[in-house]
């Protein structure tokens, strides 16, 4: 048995938890334990997973059930039960490779000085090309971490293996953000962590209609705004970079592409 909790935080996931909850389940190695948090759901989802957890008692599973206050919330709540040394995220719509635990537990293994591992992923969008996400292109093991993580988020929350001990000196998510909540963690583990970028794809990073990543510009905004403002003297200079290219990127190019859809539609 290796020394890894898995963390899965959920809300109104019943129509995908089952198959994300089932590449955890077909693991060649099972984690030590998985926890799911339930944010909340207003629909089936927390009979979806208890069907599952019935079906598979030989899997020590935990379903935690909380009042919906986001997913740093939910995460936090996970951290706090885990038992092991080690945590694993796992969004609810996202996916692990079957060798993903075996991988990453033999990779801490002949990794001991590093306290910190991301593998790399593969993002799946509707009716777009997969692209594969290699985290370790714009990172440099000589630099420093603090400057190069305000400059690219070079971590995904599902990618991601970490110390509990870690998560809980620096306070864990932020429970009021609603997004770039991750962000905001690694930031603030970026003085403590020693990360190591695992080559391999060991999950797929699904972009639906209706999740975080591809709803809500506005929110996004302004809570990405909050993090760099909370953080800029991490960033230096590039604070004031950032000022210049943020409403390029979530004001002025959606509404670019906003009014593109209105004309081709308006064309048929």
């Amino acid at each position: 048995m290796n020394n890894i909790s898995v963390i899965l935080p959920s809300y109104n996931s019943e129509l995908f938890i089952s198959t994300t909850i089932n590449s955890l389940i077909n693991q060649s190695v099972n984690p030590n334990e998985i926890i799911i948090v339930d944010d909340g759901s207003t629909d089936n989802t927390c009979k979806v997973v208890s069907a599952i957890i019935k079906k598979n008692k030989d899997l020590n599973f935990k379903l935690v059930k909380g009042n919906h206050k986001g997913p740093g919330a939910a995460r936090n709540i996970g951290i706090k039960l885990a038992k092991s040394k080690w945590i694993a995220f796992l969004d609810s719509d996202d996916l692990w490779s079957i060798d993903k635990i075996k991988n990453v537990t033999k990779c801490i293994k002949e990794n001991s000085d590093y306290t910190f591992f991301c593998h790399n992923e593969k993002l799946v969008s509707k009716n777009k090309p997969v692209i594969k996400l290699d985290y370790s292109k714009k990172y440099n093991q000589k630099n420093n971490l603090p400057y190069q993580l305000y400059k690219n988020n070079l971590f995904s929350t599902s990618a991601v293996i970490c110390l509990r001990n870690d998560l809980i000196k620096v306070g864990g998510f932020d429970e009021y953000l609603s997004s770039a909540q991750d962000y905001d963690l690694w930031l603030k583990m970026s003085y403590i962590i020693k990360p190591f970028f695992i080559k391999q794809f060991l999950g797929t990073y699904n972009v639906r209609d209706g999740n975080i990543s591809s709803t809500n510009h506005l929110k996004r905004l302004i809570n990405i705004s909050k993090v760099m403002i909370r953080h800029r003297n991490k960033g230096k200079f590039l604070f004031f970079i950032f000022l210049i290219k943020i409403p390029i990127y979530y004001i002025f190019i959606p509404i670019l592409v906003s009014i593109k859809f209105f004309f081709l539609s308006y064309k048929k």
